[in-house]
């Protein structure tokens, strides 16, 4: 499937296929939302009002005030836990010293 389908579905279909996919993972629909948030500067009770709205995946992106763009902001801690993102964040040229 190409990135302009995707970006083309509705937000309310595709966010619960990556909570469900999460908690396949072993994550909480808490965390997913954490981690989402941070992300894209939603905030929770925005994200539920999405949830019912009919914006598509692509606008929600859009939309959203990315603080990946402010980084190195610290990484929330769902992050801190998962080895692979600190080693990720550890080799980001520029970023300056690793989140504790």
């Amino acid at each position: 499937m190409t990135n302009e389908k995707v970006f083309a579905m509705s937000f309310a279909k595709v966010y619960p296929m990556l909570i469900a996919k999460a908690e396949r993972k072993g994550r909480t629909r808490d965390e997913v939302q954490k981690v989402t948030a941070w992300l894209t500067g939603y905030s929770r009770e925005q994200l539920e009002e999405l949830m019912v709205s009919d914006i598509t995946y692509g606008d929600f992106f859009r939309n959203g005030s990315w603080s990946i763009s402010i980084l190195p902001a610290p990484a929330p801690a769902v992050f801190r836990s998962a080895p692979h993102v600190q080693t990720l964040t550890a080799r980001a040229p520029g970023r300056g010293s690793t989140p504790g």
